[in-house]
């Protein structure tokens, strides 16, 4: 990550005041020319830059304009139009709260450049001082890791992930269905997950959430193999067999519509939770589970950006952030309590 130094480190290099110091760079008459000359070489040798975030706002200001320091949201897949990144869209939701952080929220299809190491450089010629993206293909991956310009901030997580990044929780809606279901009394339940191809690092640690709690909380005689499916590949076929084969008590699915309706067909109805819960079914309201709160997301990448671009922050850090929101619970029709047989774990939740 570029350390840039700022007006306070030029002032304490030159035994100087912050306010000279900034008035020795704007050319004020005011200053001693041999000043001027002796603060512009020592910023110059330093490396300093003007900190865009005050620049604008400052201008702002003056003329006495609400702030709007322009970032652009990336969405879609260079020269690929028919994917949207990891299919989530907030750009409604950080425009509408980008005039709180003193921002103004720019949506860009990644889909309408014919080349992609030409993006970051047009959008920075456009005046952004900050990119908010998704899951991209390789070539824009490497090509942002080479642009230090912009503050660049990941909203889902990348393989590898180099840059600060804000994300929904992967294990937090997995363990708070668990515990749902072991509170009303369930104890032998399923997965019922999705693989996206290509693979994600949310598959990855999904499963491996999945896996370390049947471990943590039951008898190995009561392990159910996760059900992993590719997206947008629904076989009922294969979902039916999996559930008379293992006998859940309870299943934790990906898509609440499509298992629901299998489910249904059954003759022993089974309690279903659903980790989007009200997001990816609309249609699914009634089936309780864990919710993703979008406008949370875009508020903490907002948050995350301002600051960034307040301490010029720019490029790829050394040590990548990384933020999970947790998400919140929706009740819908509720769970079916259930008088779980006895075992040496049972409290264990």
């Amino acid at each position: 990550m570029e350390t840039i130094p700022t007006l306070r480190d030029l002032a304490r290099d030159l035994c100087l005041g912050k306010s000279t110091i900034q008035r020795a760079l704007a050319g004020a008459k005011e200053i001693k020319e041999a000043t001027r000359k002796r603060v512009a070489a020592r910023a110059l040798e330093l490396g300093y830059r003007k900190n865009t975030y005050f620049a604008v706002l400052s201008e702002q200001c003056k003329r006495r304009k609400a702030s709007g320091i322009l970032i652009h949201y990336l969405f879609g897949r260079a020269e690929s139009p028919k994917n949207l990144m990891g299919g989530r869209d907030i750009s409604a939701e950080l425009q509408h709260f980008a005039p709180n952080y003193g921002l103004e929220v720019a949506p860009v299809d990644l889909s309408k450049f014919s080349k992609t190491e030409i993006i970051p450089r047009i959008l920075f010629a456009r005046g952004s001082v900050g990119l908010i993206t998704g899951i991209c293909d390789q070539r824009l991956y490497t090509t942002l890791q080479a642009f230090n310009k912009v503050s660049i901030l990941s909203y889902q997580r990348q393989d590898p992930e180099v840059f600060h990044s804000v994300s929904f929780s992967v294990s937090g809606p997995m363990r708070l269905c668990w515990k749902k279901l072991w509170h009303a009394g369930h104890r032998r339940i399923g997965f019922a997950l999705v693989q996206h191809q290509p693979q994600l690092p949310d598959d990855r640690d999904r499963l491996a959430t999945a896996l370390g709690l049947m471990k943590e909380y039951l008898p190995a005689e009561d392990w159910i193999p996760p059900l992993v499916e590719r997206p947008y590949v629904s076989d009922p076929v294969a979902f039916r067999s999996w559930l008379d084969l293992h006998q859940p008590e309870a299943v934790i699915s990906f898509r609440s519509c499509y298992w629901n309706q299998c489910a249904n067909d059954l003759k022993r109805p089974i309690p279903l939770l659903s980790l989007h819960a009200n997001n990816l079914d609309p249609q699914a309201s009634h089936i309780p589970g864990t919710i993703e709160q979008h406008p949370f997301l875009a508020k903490e990448l907002l948050r995350r950006m301002e600051s960034m671009i307040r301490t010029n922050e720019r490029g790829t850090p050394e040590f990548p952030l990384q933020v999970f929101c947790e998400p919140t619970w929706f009740e819908g029709d509720g769970i079916p309590q259930k008088k779980p047989r006895e075992t040496p774990l049972q409290t264990a939740c």
